[in-house]
């Protein structure tokens, strides 16, 4: 939140708004009419431009976490989104409104042009209508020729995917890639993908693969993985998950003590991937060779938890 309500920021035609009312009032009073000229749709701080092959340009300001009452930052983040890289490479329900981090190619302003400002401050006393005339500016500029000439299927493959390779995520935005443009080579990116989780020792990412590569009609030997305990939690709610209240908080619980149990304890493998969620869903897997150890472990926080996971348990 951005300092308090009683702060207020200049507007250079002389009048005063709210200084936690300014970024909102950039997206919608300030940047939304030019990115409408332009085609592109608005939900909040957040924009949409529809392009064919069901892919989805989105353009999103970002608040600064820090933000005070002194002086706030935000930045321009840059996406593509296509709904099955999301669903199928993320493990995520394809949600109506997809936010930029479900974008398979993502950006800053910056990454797309140096001469973009990485970051945009304003305080109480600050001329609004210069911050948003820079912010325009910029997005403009940079960022809506940037996405006409980069919206098709191979340029799901850069930002931060492109950037990081080989891994796991890399191998699989591959094979999808391939598959959605008919190559058959996809099934090599799938076999690279599970060598490498394998090699590095990522059974929870390998058993992904394999999952990815059965959906897309190919079969893995995935013989490295054989006794291995899966265990599954999925948490079914009413409605759509908010970042705060009870279900949320029982969903993080969860998930920072399986976090913990993979990294600081070494007794097995997290995952969240599952393209077969709903909007109402929420999963996790753990993968062990110490399944006695684990349920020591887990029981006494799966006991406080405010909202109950359906739990399963298999040996692969």
């Amino acid at each position: 939140m951005f300092g308090f309500t009683k702060k207020s920021a200049q507007s250079a035609n002389g009048s005063t708004i709210p200084y936690t009312d300014a970024l909102p009032i950039i997206a919608k009073d300030y940047l939304y009419p030019k990115l409408k000229q332009h085609g592109y749709t608005r939900s909040g701080l957040t924009f949409y431009k529809q392009y064919a092959d069901d892919i989805q340009a989105i353009i999103n300001l970002q608040a600064n976490p820090y933000n005070n009452a002194s002086e706030s930052t935000f930045y321009v983040n840059i996406g593509l989104y296509h709904p099955v890289m999301c669903n199928l490479v993320y493990g995520s329900a394809v949600p109506d409104y997809p936010k930029e981090y479900n974008a398979s190619a993502r950006w800053r302003i910056n990454d797309i042009s140096k001469k973009a400002k990485a970051s945009y401050s304003y305080k109480p006393s600050s001329d609004i209508d210069a911050v948003a005339s820079q912010a325009i500016d910029d997005v403009i500029t940079y960022v809506v020729p940037f996405l006409e000439a980069h919206h098709n299927l191979d340029d799901l493959l850069q930002g931060d995917v492109g950037y990081n390779k080989p891994s796991p995520v890399y191998f699989m935005s591959a094979a999808v890639h391939k598959y959605l443009k008919n190559d058959k080579s996809y099934a090599k990116d799938l076999q690279d993908g599970y060598d490498y989780c394998i090699k590095k020792d990522l059974p929870a990412l390998a058993h992904q693969m394999v999952g990815l590569a059965q959906i897309l009609g190919i079969t893995l030997p995935a013989k490295e993985l054989k006794g291995l305990t899966e265990y599954t939690y999925t948490f079914t709610i009413k409605k759509k998950l908010t970042p705060i209240g009870d279900e949320r908080k029982s969903i993080n619980s969860l998930s920072s003590r399986l976090a913990t149990l993979e990294y600081t304890d070494k007794i097995g493998y997290m995952t969240g991937w599952n393209p077969q969620l709903t909007a109402y869903q929420q999963q996790f897997r753990f993968y062990t060779r110490q399944p006695e150890l684990f349920e020591t472990k887990i029981q006494s926080r799966l006991e406080k938890l405010k909202i109950k996971p359906e739990i399963k348990k298999r040996v692969i």
